[in-house]
């Protein structure tokens, strides 16, 4: 069954919530952050925030579909850092970074707000210690459902985005699972640091890994 690669749009999010939520959904720190929300109320709660990224000049998701059944059963969401060139250059759009990057503003409802927050500022500080203030790509989320692993979907979204980095002469960072970083080892990042996720129950371990860009 051939896989193909989309750009997704405004009329995506109900696939991209679907497949996010399928690929996260019992993902330890991800159940802890979504706490007792349902599988469809989460779906839910995820398609109300892709109007926010999908207008975002910012903001870049990409999609697998398998051709033959029409199923979305891989996605990648891009941040573009710094750069407004290479904001024109994915999206089309012009933005002005001076007015702050442009993403959605908020959470899912019904999360625990105070562990989401506590996360996403500890990977900023890692992030923001070895990229600095120079252009970059950040990959903000990538996976893949579970029936559809060792197709190939990861590595035909990591080698765009890498083949894009590489002639745009620009680094990408990621903060990866241990499941996960052999695939991002596999396509050029080095780890750089080791993330700590504590929360009620247990602990988990992020990788922050950067990849440079090949000449």
């Amino acid at each position: 069954m051939p896989l193909a690669l989309s750009t997704a749009g405004l009329s995506d999010g109900p696939a991209y919530a679907e497949t996010y939520v399928s690929v996260f959904y019992d993902e330890e720190l991800h159940a802890k952050i979504y706490r007792d929300l349902s599988f469809d109320k989460q779906v839910e709660e995820t398609e109300k925030l892709w109007p926010g990224f999908a207008s975002s000049p910012t903001s870049f998701t990409q999609l697998v579909k398998d051709t033959e059944t029409g199923e979305t059963v891989s996605l990648a969401r891009w941040a573009i850092c710094n750069s407004e060139n290479l904001a024109k250059k994915l999206n089309g759009l012009d933005v002005d970074l001076s007015t702050g990057m442009v993403a959605s503003a908020r959470h899912p409802e019904g999360i625990d707000q105070e562990l989401a927050a506590r996360c996403l500022a500890a990977v900023k500080e890692t992030r923001d210690k070895f990229m600095g203030d120079g252009p970059y790509m950040h990959l903000c989320l990538l996976g893949t459902k579970s029936g559809h692993y060792r197709r190939g979907a990861g590595g035909i979204l990591l080698k765009w985005m890498g083949d894009f980095a590489d002639k745009e002469g620009v680094p990408c960072w990621v903060e990866s699972t241990k499941m996960g970083k052999p695939v991002y080892e596999k396509h050029g990042f080095v780890t750089k640091d080791t993330l700590e996720m504590s929360f009620e129950g247990g602990e988990t371990t992020h990788y922050g890994m950067r990849r440079d860009p090949r000449c």
